[in-house]
């Protein structure tokens, strides 16, 4: 069983918009989050948050995450989906 919950962006999500994000993965315990946000800089490059994604140059298209009021959210392109299911960093 997977540790987290997939979820497709829509208009009324943060991440619809940016970049090439149109996912949304949740994991279900914090030191997962720790472990797929490593897992994802190591592979795609360094990002940075959500909140300070636009207008910063040298940052990943594939990936980004979203740590403000508690919210522990990875935002992933298909490309970056497909291969974080298939590799299955945990």
């Amino acid at each position: 069983m997977a540790n987290y919950k997939i979820k497709k962006l829509d208009r009324r999500m943060n991440g619809f918009g940016k970049a090439n994000f149109t996912h949304c993965i949740t994991p279900t315990w914090a030191n997962t989050f720790h472990e797929y946000r490593i897992w994802l800089w190591e592979t795609y490059g360094p990002s940075v948050e959500l909140a300070d994604w636009v207008g910063i140059e040298n940052q990943s298209e594939e990936w980004s995450w979203h740590t403000e009021y508690g919210y522990r959210r990875l935002y992933l392109s298909d490309n970056a989906l497909t291969h974080f299911i298939l590799a299955n960093p945990t």
